[in-house]
């Protein structure tokens, strides 16, 4: 089974323009067939032209009859903004599950708040747990999201994914080493699965670890420029 995590930019890629092109999300989700996927920095229906249901949108288009959908931000207090799952099995059970905000003054900001999705998947009878996020970018936010995670990780048949804004040499990659929970996809090969910048990706920022009954048969990178992340794919095996 093959899934997939990646962050789709809302449809536009801004290192080039700020069209929207939500066909050609769904057509490289027609392209790899992921199973499952978690897509991040996906919009909602909002009173702003450009803020649609874009998650049902790319569902209904790329051949997913289940989706869930969990804002994470109100941009102008109306429009959605989050994280989402597509399912070509039964999802049935989801939440979004909110991690808990840095204090503001910190580093002089303004955070954005994240969240985690996590759903219930039906897989041939076999119940799998999927989470997928995008953690902030400041490390008292990464503590919250990384806390969060771990929290609601499950130690049978379940997987973490998404956009961790961070690097593998990361204290808080290093960190996940010794989570007795994760095995992380990448450990099955020695490339170094750039995600970002897209056209020509020169860093790792985006992760999916796996609980220790699930083997990892592949990762790979498809190379595409839809979005400023490449899409993250990996076969697995429960």
């Amino acid at each position: 089974m093959k899934i997939m995590t990646y962050n789709i930019q809302h449809g536009a890629n801004n290192l080039f323009n700020d069209d929207i092109n939500l066909d050609g999300v769904a057509d490289i989700l027609k392209k790899y067939q992921p199973a499952i996927v978690g897509l991040n920095e996906v919009r909602g229906e909002g009173p702003l032209e450009d803020y649609t249901a874009q998650a049902e949108y790319i569902a209904e288009k790329a051949g997913y009859p289940y989706y869930f959908y969990g804002p994470a931000i109100m941009v102008e207090d109306e429009n959605p903004y989050g994280n989402a799952i597509l399912s070509k099995y039964p999802i049935i059970s989801a939440e979004a599950i909110k991690i808990p905000d840095a204090e503001k003054a910190v580093f002089g900001t303004e955070y954005e708040s994240r969240n985690i999705i996590k759903a219930k998947i039906d897989v041939d009878g076999k119940i799998i747990t999927v989470l997928a996020t995008h953690f902030g970018l400041y490390p008292d936010e990464i503590v919250n999201a990384v806390y969060t995670a771990v929290e609601n990780f499950e130690e049978e048949k379940c997987i973490l994914m998404g956009d961790f804004n961070l690097t593998p040499d990361s204290l808080f990659i290093t960190a996940f080493e010794f989570v007795d929970k994760f095995v992380d996809t990448a450990s099955v090969t020695d490339d170094p699965l750039y995600t970002y910048p897209s056209p020509e990706p020169d860093r790792k920022i985006d992760y999916m670890f796996v609980s220790h009954d699930i083997t990892v048969k592949s990762v790979t990178i498809p190379h595409t420029t839809q979005s400023d992340h490449t899409p993250y794919l990996a076969e697995i095996e429960l």
